[in-house]
C-alpha cells in the first residue's frame, strides 16, 4: 500500500499477510489519506530480479570451478 498526502509525501507498506490491510487502510483514510494499492508482487517490475535470473543461468553453465565472483565479473563483462 501507498499513502500519499496533499504535499505529495508518501509511505509505503509490502502487501504482507501480517498487516491488518482493512484496519491500515480505515485509519489512513480517516486521517485524510489517500491510499492506492501496489500489485502484487511480479519479477518482471523488478529489473534486479531479471539479473539474478541470468546470473543463476550463468552459474549453471560456468561449470563447478567457477568462482562466483568470476561468473558475476564474466556477467557484467559482456
Amino acid at each position: 500500500m501507498v499513502y500519499i498526502d496533499e504535499t505529495g509525501f508518501d509511505s509505503r507498506v509490502d502487501n504482507a499477510p501480517i498487516y491488518p490491510k482493512g484496519a491500515i487502510q480505515e485509519a489512513i483514510k480517516a486521517a485524510g489519506y489517500e491510499v492506492l494499492l501496489l500489485p502484487k508482487y511480479s519479477p518482471d517490475l523488478h529489473v534486479i530480479e531479471q539479473d539474478f535470473s541470468a546470473l543463476k543461468r550463468a552459474r549453471m553453465y560456468a561449470g563447478s570451478n567457477s568462482s562466483i565472483d568470476e561468473v558475476i565479473r564474466n556477467y557484467y563483462a559482456g
